[in-house]
């Protein structure tokens, strides 16, 4: 007598996810398309922005910047059992400055800055766009002759 005993592996099947959780836009107007991985058929898709005055999204995913800030995009499942499912991702809009400038100069000569022994001077930067999200860092070369804070003073 002979027995034939057949061995079936049986995997779940995966759960659907974003093809990403984070993601950076480099500046206003920049896009992303976000995607559902593993969608299951007779299902249905409805996006949304955690705040809309900093990224908006489609109805297929598509993100797109509008301003500097940090927002969730998020994608709600309704499955064919009306059951939902949430899937999310954080979305970074960084603008960045293409010029910055010291606002209260006063320049010698020689393009330097000149400041008396003991006196305090603080410099007003201005970033270009006004919307930027950089953020100024200040040094100075020698700290026996002189320092600066964090704001520029």
């Amino acid at each position: 007598m002979f027995l034939f005993v057949q061995i079936v592996h049986v995997q779940a099947a995966s759960a659907p996810k974003l093809n990403r959780t984070k993601v950076t836009l480099s500046n206003k107007g920049d896009t992303y398309s976000l995607e559902v991985t593993n969608k299951k058929k007779g299902s249905r898709y409805k996006w949304s922005s955690s705040n809309k005055s900093v990224v908006t999204v489609n109805k297929y995913g598509l993100i797109k910047a509008v301003k500097g800030g940090n927002a969730t995009v998020r994608c709600k499942i309704t499955y064919p059992s009306k059951k939902t499912k949430v899937l999310s991702c954080s979305v970074v809009v960084r603008i960045p400055a293409t010029d910055i400038s010291i606002s209260n100069k006063k320049l010698t000569a020689n393009n330097c800055q000149t400041i008396k022994i003991g006196e305090q001077y603080d410099f007003n930067r201005k970033l270009t766009p006004k919307t930027s999200t950089d953020t100024v860092y200040w040094q100075v070369e020698d700290t026996s002759i002189a320092t600066v804070n964090s704001k520029g003073v």
